[in-house]
């Protein structure tokens, strides 16, 4: 941890990135990059949520709660390696179980005591794949009959009970925990970390184990992301972020920024960086149509609609307020295809006036059995929100459709 620290202060440059009011003075955040910044940021704001999360109002164990939070966290906010990886699992499912089965009973019903011994025993039956009283598909049907009598149970239907859960849950670990892999080292290591689970859950450290899956599930997610708010231009550096969500924690003295700086800095810094992304996207645009406009062919109406007729239909032509069934594509000014009932193999049937602005208008110009591409700007279009993954904010679009019928 101090390596990781020492590391990030070789980060320091002498050029304010960004400052904000922090305990009524100007508190600097000098970092070697934006991105560096964005990283510090995002953890450290991160760190704080968590903390606030997992403390709900002060309390006089704050500090040791949040040791065990930091610990549990930084243990696991890594690549684990296989054998770790089935060890924290089986860590969580013996701290789960521990929970589930407190008050000495099964699924919450008070008349199905837990066999510990039983249970345990046939669970690792199970996960070194040893020969059952019954398969994984018997023992779920058993669970769903059985769940919540209202009599007392015999000893022979405790006993099924306890072996079914047993089975139901030995299988899923094998599975997707294990990889069916039923090597005796394996279920060793499991084995290990369940029991540890059990000790930890005894010793009221539930904190340390709900940091480690946190942890573990964090690390995962960053590291598969294509970026902060997934922009592939702001990688996430995994070691400034996890340093910072540990400053976050433990509300470190020697943290580069504060809450307040954090917070400000990440939202101005990516607000920023949309607008210059979304000016550059409005920009290209403007100059795409510019020049198609010029083109042969390219009929631009009143209101900045772009549009070529492919084919020029003989039927009816449609009103706002009528069912249309239609055929299109979609595409980026860049040729990127976003969308196609072509594709799809059914086209789309749509009320025109509850489309696109460019939609409405163009339909209407087009007569039963047209084809027109139309160039839609994105005051047309999307607008300055864009549209899910696909369509950017300030996005040009071009759209082939072809009307196949008007429906009264």
């Amino acid at each position: 941890m101090n390596t990781l620290k020492t590391t990030l202060a070789t980060l320091l440059l002498s050029t304010a990135v960004a400052t904000a009011a922090a305990q009524g003075q100007e508190r600097p955040l000098l970092l070697k990059s934006q991105v560096d910044s964005l990283n510090y940021a995002f953890g450290y704001t991160n760190g704080i949520g968590m903390r606030s999360y997992m403390l709900k109002s002060d309390s006089a164990d704050a500090e040791a709660k949040m040791k065990a939070f930091s610990k549990g966290f930084e243990e696991t906010f890594k690549s684990l390696s296989p054998e770790e990886r089935i060890y924290t699992e089986g860590i969580q499912f013996g701290a789960i179980m521990s929970r589930e089965t407190e008050k000495g009973y099964l699924l919450n019903d008070s008349l199905m005591p837990f066999n510990r011994k039983l249970f345990e025993k046939t669970l690792f039956n199970c996960i070194n794949a040893k020969k059952l009283s019954m398969t994984q598909d018997i023992a779920k049907s058993y669970i769903q009959e059985h769940t919540r009598g209202t009599a007392e149970h015999s000893k022979a239907k405790i006993d099924s009970m306890n072996t079914a859960f047993a089975i139901a849950n030995g299988s899923v670990i094998r599975q997707y925990v294990l990889r069916g892999d039923t090597s005796r080292k394996d279920c060793k290591t499991f084995r290990d970390g369940y029991r540890r689970g059990i000790e930890l859950y005894k010793s009221h450290d539930t904190i340390y184990i709900e940091a480690m899956r946190i942890g573990a599930g964090s690390y995962a997610q960053l590291s598969s992301s294509k970026g902060i708010m997934d922009n592939p231009d702001l990688p996430f550096d995994l070691e400034i972020f996890r340093s910072s969500t540990l400053d976050g924690l433990s509300l470190s003295d020697s943290a580069l920024m504060t809450a307040e700086s954090a917070e400000l800095y990440f939202i101005s810094t990516m607000q920023a960086i949309e607008k210059e992304k979304s000016d550059r996207l409005a920009a290209e645009g403007e100059a795409f149509l510019k020049e198609n406009a010029a083109k042969d062919g390219i009929i631009t109406t009143s209101s900045g609609l772009q549009y070529k007729v492919e084919r020029m239909g003989n039927g009816a032509l449609p009103k706002a307020t009528d069912r249309v069934k239609v055929h299109y594509e979609g595409r980026l000014i860049d040729g990127t295809l976003f969308d196609s009932s072509y594709q799809r193999g059914e086209p789309l049937t749509f009320a025109l006036n509850q489309v696109i602005k460019g939609w409405t208008e163009g339909v209407q110009l087009m007569p039963v059995g047209s084809k027109f591409t139309f160039y839609v700007p994105y005051t047309l279009g999307y607008g300055e929100r864009g549209a899910g993954n696909a369509i950017p904010p300030y996005a040009t679009l071009i759209f082939t459709i072809e009307l196949l019928d008007i429906e009264q």
